[in-house]
């Protein structure tokens, strides 16, 4: 008998599930780059085989963020929630960080709000 495991386990797995129910997109929680939201849908983009994956769901990003268990994955503004295990680079200042990701061209915003919670995680 041979059995194949993979190496995520539930805990390290994210799944997003649709407001129509129906639709769930399941991923492992380092893969994941940021979520963004557009209009009624968020648009999840994550790494999956080595290649850029994006994928729109409909649901609004307060639905996706309560799914979501992992702590370095967080709400850093309105329209984003990030894998901060992904931030290669942070810039500006408390008036505004810009947050740059692994393999991704456009830094991603801190919303005011947001800076605590960014500047808390950093400082481990």
């Amino acid at each position: 008998d041979i059995s194949i495991e993979t190496n995520s386990t539930p805990q390290d797995e994210i799944k997003l599930i649709a407001e129509n129910e129906k639709d769930t997109l399941v991923l492992v929680a380092e893969e994941l780059l940021f979520i963004e939201s557009a209009d009624n849908y968020s648009e999840v983009v994550f790494w999956k085989e080595n290649k850029l994956q994006k994928v729109l769901l409909r649901s609004s990003l307060s639905r996706l963020e309560e799914q979501i268990k992992h702590s370095f994955i967080a709400r850093c503004h309105r329209s984003y929630i990030i894998n901060l295990r992904q931030v290669t680079d942070i810039s500006g200042n408390a008036q505004g960080y810009k947050l740059q990701l692994q393999n991704w061209g456009v830094a991603l915003p801190v919303a005011r709000r947001y800076t605590d919670l960014v500047k808390e995680y950093f400082k481990k």
